[in-house]
């Protein structure tokens, strides 16, 4: 199987952004543990996209931090390495959720994955409230992935 974890970009407060990259291991640690059994790139739409931000809405105090959406469906750092069984993302909020939209746009049939704390806590309301989200991963995504 072909799987492609995925860090979502992030809409914080403009006094929020970061001026360096904070490391987020999970999806390293789930890559890490399944490499053995199927093929496993990385797409940080954060730290690919390190320095690049704009508003979200002219009126707002949020911005929008890493890759944007038409990057992602530009597709050249993801869809064109193969075709992808499964994307697995770590949740940051409503972002992860816009980026497992634009998975299902290229291809209905690809399976979506989320965890984190928050689908960890309340892994019914996730699905029920994201129609693109599959699979709620609770608890170590490492553990559930290779078994």
């Amino acid at each position: 199987m072909n799987v492609l974890p995925i860090r979502p970009f992030y809409h914080l407060s403009k006094f929020q952004c970061p001026t360096y990259i904070i490391e987020q291991p999970g999806l390293e640690y789930v890559a890490s543990v399944i490499r053995d059994d199927h093929e496993v790139s990385i797409f940080d739409c954060v730290g690919e996209y390190w320095n690049k931000y704009k508003p979200v809405a002219e009126s707002s105090d949020l911005l929008h931090f890493g890759a944007s959406a038409r990057d992602i469906r530009k597709g050249q750092d993801i869809w064109s390495r193969s075709r992808w069984d499964l994307f697995n993302l770590l949740h940051s909020g409503p972002c992860a959720c816009l980026v497992a939209s634009i998975v299902k746009e290229v291809d209905r049939n690809i399976i979506t994955v989320i965890g984190g704390g928050h689908p960890s806590a309340y892994p019914e309301n996730v699905l029920k409230e994201n129609k693109d989200i599959d699979i709620v991963v609770y608890g170590e995504g490492e553990k559930t992935f290779k078994n």
